[in-house]
């Protein structure tokens, strides 16, 4: 049985995290941070020196072991410390597309986790560190090394935010909820099935109403919306991770009786037909024919 835990892995893995290189940052005038795009966040670690963020009269000041996280939503101006020349750890991370939970979305448009007593809390410490330390090496394998700690430090950030700053009611917390959260884990678990409301509700033991009541005040969506999302979303994976399965057997796979099906719904929360998706996430991922390997 799926756990709350669990739905969460879920999505991470669903959402087909994406990091880019690893930066360090250093700047003597205002600098201003967006991230690329709406699926995306942005981390930066104060590593050496102090920076305000936003302007000396209005804004923090930052010091090492200090991580300021925007979302795909924000910005962030920061303008150095005259007394401390600044040096910042930057990472990026986005997904393709995200359309279960919109997962980019549910985060503040800006959020600061403080260090403790100069250096990063427990939480995030080792991972930062561990990046901190690869980032200065030169061994085989480095990006790899990189782009995966960075994932592991955008996981650590969201987990963290959720158990301490989450507002209420949202997603995170509907996990945990003991009807509404074995709501998500069915749907997270068999979006082959032939869902309603009514057969949801019946699976947790409440009225249709009352089901589509709940959901919505604790997930923010109705339960068959939440649930096209959901399907739409692994669909997306199942396009890339198993580009030799026809459309038709993804469908039957995400709750569709036919590919045309799917291909409407897609098109629709994705902006382009499955195949399209398809090309063009090998197309970029692949070196063109005249590159060498």
């Amino acid at each position: 049985m799926t756990t709350p835990i669990d739905i969460f892995t879920k999505v991470l893995l669903a959402l087909r995290l994406t990091a880019a290189p690893l930066e360090r940052l250093t700047f003597s005038e205002r600098m201003v941070i967006r991230p690329p795009h709406v699926n995306s966040a942005g981390f930066y670690v104060v590593e050496r020196g102090q920076v305000f963020l936003g302007s000396p009269t209005d804004g923090p000041l930052l010091k090492p072991g200090d991580v300021v996280i925007v979302s795909g939503r924000g910005e962030i101006h920061l303008l150095p410390d005259e007394s401390a020349s600044p040096m910042l750890l930057a990472a990026a991370i986005h997904a393709p597309h995200d359309v279960s939970v919109a997962l980019f979305n549910l985060l503040p448009a800006l959020m600061v986790i403080e260090g403790e007593e100069g250096r990063l809390i427990d939480a995030l410490e080792p991972t930062v560190r561990f990046l901190f330390s690869e980032s200065g090496r030169s061994y085989a394998g480095k990006e790899a090394v990189l782009s995966r700690l960075i994932e592991v430090l955008f996981i650590m950030v969201v987990r963290y935010w959720m158990y301490t700053h989450a507002p209420s009611p949202n997603w995170f917390q509907a996990m945990l909820h003991p009807q509404i959260g074995e709501v998500l884990r069915l749907i997270h678990d068999q979006p082959d099935q032939p869902w309603t409301v009514t057969t949801l509700g019946a699976a947790v033991n409440l009225s249709r109403s009352a089901l589509a009541a709940h959901f919505s005040a604790a997930v923010g969506d109705s339960p068959m919306r939440y649930l096209t999302r959901w399907r739409i979303q692994v669909a997306a994976s199942l396009l890339i991770e198993q580009p030799m399965l026809s459309l038709d057997a993804i469908a039957r796979r995400v709750g569709y009786e036919s590919g045309y099906g799917l291909s409407k719904s897609f098109k629709r929360w994705v902006g382009k037909a499955p195949g399209q998706y398809r090309d063009e996430y090998w197309h970029t991922a692949q070196p063109a024919a005249d590159e060498p390997p």
